[in-house]
């Protein structure tokens, strides 16, 4: 009996154990945040006279190498680097003997990581083979030329003042961080040419594809003041005339850095010029056919284009010149045509308005242009209709089309006055909401503000383009002729446009 009760009490103080215990699962641990350590490096950093082939690391965690041949540089440059691991240690080796008396700095960007979460870092190993470590350093930032935004993960060089960066490799080298900008360190004093590009398959050469950056005067290590580069697309070279066919009836031609239409023949006949888009690039009318070759000559040039059965049998189409469907009174509205226009009948082509009024125009007609100019009083909503055959090209006619467009009234608008008599020169104004352009004005040299009229209520931004050459337009850099690209300066307007309000601003550069 008294065995009996004995098991009852060990049986009750099991289960009450139980009860009383709280179930966990298993887990790893905490997250591993931190990146590996270096434990030990042979020899330490900051050796004099090394005379050495490779160095040592080894860490304080087993780790994983990551894309050894992009993320492992030494600098100077001219060295290739190999690299092993053992175990917890890397040996980073390289062939020949390095350059007497100069400071190496090897650079590990993101190259080690740890086996679990993968937390890499950048890391320095610094030595010399000479007497000193070189102590001098250099520092800056890269932005678009056109978006002036931070440009992340470009190679940035330094090379001999009197070298051509599009020929030979840096001496130093480095990248940008994700928020462009960028550092050397352990520098030798000299005179150097900053030079910025995509390297894009890490070989430190520039690639006629790769975006690119510089400065022009040469640069100083030690200089304490930041230096700003600006990055640009390389303009395509333009060495052999190219055609482009808008069928059925006309030619772009372009891929010159300039087009003389006198010399231009097509078929043997004179070509005719249509539009000239830019001085690099013009629509020409292409001659009657029957055959299905073009044949072009420029100068000396010769070269043949066929012209499809599709692109041939592709009907007379007319397009807005604008995407707007908002007209403002004195506007005009102009349309292009995909041929030379034979005719342009006007009893065909009508505006009338919501309530089937009609409204008085003015025409003018170009070669693929047509351009009307609606009666200024009218302010009703309208809409412009081109009826079946209003346009004949040379070998087919155009089809029934309808443009509906919402008259603005001037009470319905603003008027916008920017003072900007910080912009010297010629400037290209422009308003834009969400980098999109919506208005454009031409600030000439000598004024210090410029006024929009007719601009629809709003909140705006303003992007400033200094026209140096004044071609109404923004032109990148070439390196070659020591030519930075355009200068672009943007604003954030403070002030709501509202209907019937004028608004005077002054355009403050942001510290």
């Amino acid at each position: 009996m008294a065995r009996f009760q004995l098991f009852l009490i060990l049986l009750l103080s099991v289960l009450l154990v139980q009860s009383c215990a709280e179930i966990v699962p298993l887990t790893g641990g905490e997250k591993d945040l931190s990146a590996p350590a270096v434990k030990n490096q042979y020899p330490p950093q900051g050796t004099t006279n090394f005379e050495g082939n490779s160095i040592e690391v080894t860490f304080d965690e087993y780790v994983k190498i990551n894309d050894p041949n992009s993320t492992i540089s030494i600098n100077p440059s001219g060295t290739k680097i190999n690299s092993e691991l053992k175990n917890k240690t890397l040996i980073l080796s390289w062939d020949g003997n390095l350059k007497e008396s100069t400071t190496y700095i090897i650079q590990l960007n993101g190259t080690v990581r740890d086996i679990n979460e993968s937390n890499d870092s950048i890391m320095q190993f610094v030595f010399s083979t000479g007497p000193f470590i070189d102590s001098l350093s250099y520092s800056g930032k890269a932005i678009g030329a056109f978006s002036n935004s931070t440009q992340s993960n470009l190679t940035i060089g330094l090379y001999p003042a009197d070298s051509n960066p599009l020929q030979t490799k840096p001496v130093y080298a480095t990248r940008t961080t994700s928020i462009g900008d960028f550092e050397f360190s352990y520098l030798k004093p000299g005179s150097y040419r900053l030079f910025a590009f995509q390297d894009s398959n890490k070989d430190q050469k520039v690639q006629p594809d790769e975006s690119i950056g510089f400065v022009n005067e040469p640069v100083s290590p030690g200089d304490t003041i930041p230096a700003r580069i600006r990055v640009f697309s390389r303009k395509a070279p333009h060495n052999a005339l190219k055609a482009t066919f808008v069928p059925p009836g006309i030619a772009v031609m372009h891929n010159l850095d300039s087009i003389d239409i006198s010399k231009l023949t097509i078929n043997g006949e004179q070509a005719e010029l249509l539009q000239t888009y830019s001085h690099d690039s013009i629509a020409v009318a292409l001659p009657p056919n029957t055959g299905s070759n073009y044949l072009f000559a420029y100068d000396t040039v010769h070269f043949s284009k066929p012209l499809t059965v599709a692109e041939r049998s592709v009907p007379l189409l007319i397009r807005q010149e604008s995407k707007s469907r908002k007209w403002r009174s004195g506007d005009s509205l102009t349309f292009l045509i995909n041929d030379r226009i034979a005719i342009a009948d006007t009893t065909l082509i009508n505006i009338t308005t919501e309530k089937g009024a009609y409204v008085g125009y003015s025409i003018f007609q170009q070669q693929n242009r047509i351009t009307l100019i609606p009666d200024p009083k009218t302010t009703d909503h309208f809409t412009v209709e081109f009826g079946k055959g209003a346009v004949s090209g040379r070998t087919v006619n155009s089809d029934t089309i309808r443009f509906k467009y919402n008259s603005l009234l001037s009470a319905d608008l603003s008027t916008l006055k920017l003072n900007c008599a910080d912009l010297e020169g010629q400037w290209i104004v422009q308003l834009t909401q969400n980098d999109r352009v919506l208005y454009s004005a031409i600030k000439p040299a000598g004024d210090t503000s410029v006024v929009f009229k007719g601009i629809e209520p709003g909140m705006y931004n303003a992007r400033c383009i200094a026209d140096e050459n004044r071609n109404g337009t923004w032109d990148t850099g070439d390196f070659e002729a020591g030519k930075q690209p355009e200068e672009i300066r943007r604003y954030t307007l403070t002030q709501k446009l509202r209907p019937n309000w004028d608004v005077e601003e002054t355009l403050e550069r942001e510290p």
